[in-house]
């Protein structure tokens, strides 16, 4: 789970107000782009200076920038108090609650069996399978930053570079304002748990 902040004030979420904010949000749970867009999310540099990118394959892909369903849920929060420094009193925050999309299970699915529990260490199939939930966890970190993304394409509106968040190309933003949009919703996070890694 990931907390962002954005510029809503608190007054524009309680009560009555708050159903406005809602109704804005409506429709951000389709498909987000194509293949090479999504690819281009998935990308990052390695501490070597060599791109990484962490598709999990175009059927995965599909998936990117959902929430899903079950305990995964988006939230706006206002925050009450807070002892951390990251984050004030009566900020309202983003939270953003998913993951891997079922490609984490199919990581684990692949490499553990019942009949073979565990794994040795040095066991080239543990190798393979923490590198895969390395993966895993990476493409679940840039779901969640492109769900933001798509959020608040819908809650700050005027924010050009937002537009990349809706779900098909208005020919407008190109795939060098991916690495843009990637840049400046670091700047909005201000925690990413990775819950299922602790």
């Amino acid at each position: 789970m990931a907390w962002y902040r954005i510029n809503i004030k608190r007054s524009k979420v309680d009560g009555d107000q708050g159903r406005k904010v809602a109704d804005r949000l409506r429709g951000l749970e389709g498909r987000w782009r194509s293949q090479k867009e999504r690819e281009v999310w998935l990308t990052e540099p390695t501490s070597n200076g060599i791109a990484q990118c962490w598709s999990a394959g175009e059927e995965c892909d599909k998936a990117l920038g959902t929430i899903g369903a079950g305990n995964h849920f988006v939230e706006i929060q206002v925050i009450e108090s807070s002892k951390a420094e990251e984050m004030r009193e009566d900020e309202v925050v983003l939270l953003v609650h998913s993951g891997s999309r079922g490609f984490g299970g199919q990581v684990l699915k692949s490499c553990a069996s019942d009949s073979e529990p565990s794994m040795r260490e040095d066991d080239m199939k543990a190798v393979e399978y923490l590198k895969e939930h390395k993966r895993a966890c990476q493409w679940a970190k840039a779901n969640r930053d492109l769900i933001a993304l798509r959020f608040l394409a819908c809650l700050e509106p005027g924010e050009e570079i937002w537009k990349l968040g809706a779900s098909t190309n208005d020919g407008t933003l190109g795939l060098d304002d991916i690495e843009k949009a990637k840049r400046k919703i670091q700047e909005r996070k201000i925690i990413d748990i990775w819950h299922n890694s602790m």
